[in-house]
């Protein structure tokens, strides 16, 4: 029912359409491909931020209880009647905290 001429015409467009469909699926793995690799790389941003706020409140988690302790109205806190007390807490808390970040530091989680 289709002349010869017409059948190389269709012949000739079906291998085109052939070609651009497989070209369409190669642009959609390269898009896929492409896609999952921002993702990864998002995701790893996004866990290395994770860490570093749990280090920063590893570090200021210490302070928060020893002041924290030291703000309650009891009878008797060591170092409550010396009158540097004050200090030695504040240094006890720099203490814990440059501990705590070296430690970190050392076991590179930081």
């Amino acid at each position: 029912m289709i002349p010869d001429e017409t059948r190389l015409f269709f012949r000739d467009v079906h291998d085109h359409a052939s070609r651009i469909t497989d070209s369409l699926e190669s642009y959609r793995e390269l898009i896929g491909n492409t896609t999952d690799s921002y993702v990864a790389r998002l995701s790893m941003r996004l866990n290395y931020a994770t860490a570093m706020f749990s280090a920063i409140a590893t570090i200021a988690v210490p302070c928060l209880i020893i002041s924290g302790i030291y703000s309650m109205n009891f009878a008797w806190l060591p170092f409550s009647k010396n009158p540097h007390g004050f200090w030695i807490a504040v240094g006890a808390q720099a203490a814990i905290s440059v501990a705590l970040f070296v430690a970190l530091r050392w076991r590179q989680l930081i």
